[in-house]
């Protein structure tokens, strides 16, 4: 627990505004009242935090940024799959995407709302999901 302590003491109170409207809800008890906790040491009433929730991120650098809440605070999620190959022999696969640590949304994980949603991801060629997601493999003899 004391991680997530660490981590709501290391963000800004714009961050931290975010992080409560995206994430609140996606704990239990024990963590929402440190994240309210962390509010309440702050001095913010619910008007500042709807305030700051609504205000997009100032761009200064170059980073890149999370498409639904534009925070730069990005790390690297890695899913694991098994894949058939030829001649009964299995590969395991690891992919690597970036998800956002203050709204924890992974854009390349998203489902596709429509059928035309998921034929544009399908064919796709420059920017798409498919060429941005790291590939590893890993033969087992």
């Amino acid at each position: 627990m004391e991680k997530l302590e660490t981590f709501l003491e290391s963000l800004s109170d714009h961050e931290l505004a975010k992080f409560a409207g995206y994430r609140y809800d996606d704990f239990l008890g024990n963590s929402r009242e440190k994240i309210i906790r962390e509010t309440q040491k702050r001095n913010f009433d619910k008007a500042q935090l709807v305030e700051l929730f609504n205000t997009p991120f100032d761009k200064q650098s170059e980073k890149e940024t999370c498409p639904q809440c534009g925070s730069d605070k990005l790390f690297i999620e890695t899913d694991y799959d098994v894949r058939a190959k030829r001649y009964y022999r299995t590969v395991e696969v690891a992919i690597d995407t970036k998800r956002c640590q203050i709204c924890n949304y992974n854009p390349l994980k998203r489902k596709p709302k429509n059928l035309i949603d998921r034929i544009r991801i399908t064919f796709k060629k420059k920017g798409n999901e498919r060429i941005k997601r790291i590939t590893k493999w890993n033969f087992w003899n």
